[in-house]
């Protein structure tokens, strides 16, 4: 047998995706620095750029990661169970680390190291794809196994979900919970098996909203004013000012710069958790329709890429990272819409953020190297 020289030809990835990646982080980037000026002056004594010089070093040092695991790493070394445990042991010592040695408050909570430059919660959503893919494929001829299948799975996805709502951040804790779930049907489970694994999961949930009062205090926020959208001041100032957001922009929106929401006072966060309400207000409806359907052909591309995957460990990996990032940014859209409460989860690839691009690029260079690696195998002879 004679087999493909890979030197011959250097495109043996997926452009597309990598395009479609690079095309929605430099249209972020330019919305980061729109957004964060006044958020950037107020912090940093009248120096309306620091914020967008962080992103830029951000986006930086996340497309060296995207390189490296794109082209340098080949993502069948993540398949080894062993590996992949000790990825999770070192990132519940990392969230632990922010309950005893935690900095940079956000939101009244600190969820950081390094004065809040580190995020362990973004590295615990990476690693819960990977420990996943790894579980599920070993696991395939017992998914829809009651003491194999389900409740294993159940019980390592509230571990991982629930070491990460000890921060507290339940946005993390329900991404993860979600990916793993999907993960879970994609890989071969029945819909029974995942009905029941849902259900369970959301009397979970609403234990912990009748528990702590800041899941309670947002639920009943997001009840209020989802029923009458002129109360959203009553119930949530957040939720307001985002519906104003969408009504100063209207159709065509006031202009790339023009937003008069990012100032300090209006929307909380607009560089970060807010940023698709600036994108609203100074692109208006028509850049926000663009937007979505750039962000629907990126999942779309990546779900292609795992339909081709060499394997079955590539295809759930892929499909595992590429509907971790879908659901972050259903999720972001839709509280931004009113349509879901105030949850804290930044727009993948959009938002500013250090540890969020950087893991969010690091799942899409895997995703590309599952592409080579098809690319690879399909052109042995």
């Amino acid at each position: 047998m004679t087999t493909y020289n890979k030197s011959n030809n250097p495109i043996t990835f997926d452009w597309k995706f990598l395009w479609l990646a690079l095309g929605l982080v430099a249209f972020g980037t330019i919305m980061v620095v729109s957004a964060s000026v006044d958020v950037s002056a107020w912090a940093n004594n009248g120096d309306g750029m620091v914020v967008a010089q962080r992103q830029l070093r951000n986006v930086g040092v996340s497309l060296v990661a995207l390189f490296v695991f794109a082209r340098l790493i080949d993502y069948r070394w993540l398949r080894d169970r062993r590996l992949a445990i000790v990825l999770l042991g070192v990132s519940i010592l990392f969230v632990f680390a922010v309950r005893l040695f935690g900095s940079g408050e956000s939101g009244g909570l600190i969820r950081g190291l390094y004065n809040g430059a580190i995020q362990p919660s973004e590295m615990s959503k990476a690693v819960a794809v990977i420990y996943m893919a790894a579980w599920l494929n070993s696991r395939q001829d017992a998914l829809n196994t009651w003491l194999d299948g389900t409740l294993p799975c159940a019980i390592l996805l509230g571990l991982m979900g629930g070491v990460i709502a000890l921060q507290p951040d339940y946005s993390a804790a329900l991404s993860i919970v979600m990916v793993g779930t999907v993960m879970y049907f994609l890989s071969g489970a029945s819909l029974l098996n995942v009905g029941a694994l849902g259900a369970l999961y959301l009397a979970t949930a609403w234990f912990v909203v009748r528990v702590f009062d800041r899941g309670g205090s947002r639920l009943e926020a997001y009840w209020g004013g989802l029923w009458d959208w002129s109360q959203y001041g009553q119930y949530s100032p957040h939720m307001e000012n985002m519906v104003q957001a969408f009504t100063l922009g209207g159709w065509t929106g006031r202009g790339l710069g023009n937003s008069y929401m990012k100032f300090v006072g209006q929307l909380p966060a607009p560089h970060t958790d807010s940023i698709f309400g600036i994108v609203a207000e100074e692109g208006g409806v028509l850049l926000c329709v663009g937007l979505l359907v750039a962000m629907s052909l990126f999942v779309w591309r990546g779900t292609q890429i795992a339909q081709k995957a060499p394997d079955s460990y590539g295809a759930i990996l892929a499909a595992g990272f590429t509907m971790w990032i879908g659901i972050e940014m259903l999720i972001n859209v839709l509280v931004s819409v009113g349509w879901l409460p105030i949850l804290g989860n930044p727009l993948p690839l959009i938002s500013y953020g250090g540890s969020s691009l950087l893991f969010t690029m690091i799942a899409v260079g895997i995703v590309l190297n599952v592409s080579r690696q098809s690319y690879l195998a399909s052109k042995e002879i």
